[in-house]
């Protein structure tokens, strides 16, 4: 393990006072991914097994289809929500239609085809 001793020192100054301080610290390099490069399948076999799973080696995948249709506890979820919306949603069809009403309104009017 690489270890790296690093030295610190703050100083302020708050209110006229000076402070200061110093100290030191020890950052240690060291990187679990690279001790244990190989999975441990014993540590995989315990998790599954604590959580009602099953552990599967790549020349067992094709049993993964099986597996998952024997359990009775996974089901397929579908969520859907209904939205209701009225016409003070949708004001812009309403000034919509006011405006084609009025429109009407008045080319009969000047137009004279009453």
């Amino acid at each position: 393990m690489l270890f790296t001793r690093v030295n610190i020192e703050a100083s302020s100054n708050f209110g006229g006072k000076n402070y200061d301080d110093a100290g030191e610290f020890v950052v240690s390099g060291q990187s679990l991914e690279s001790r244990r490069l190989n999975a441990n399948h014993g540590m995989l076999y315990r998790i599954s097994k604590k959580n009602d799973g099953e552990l599967l080696y790549p020349d067992e995948m094709n049993r993964l289809p099986e597996i998952l249709n024997a359990r009775n506890d996974l089901k397929s979820k579908i969520y859907y929500e209904e939205k209701y919306t009225g016409l003070h949603d949708l004001l812009w069809v309403i000034g919509i239609i006011l405006l084609l009403l009025s429109l009407e309104w008045f080319l009969r009017k000047y137009l004279g085809s009453y």
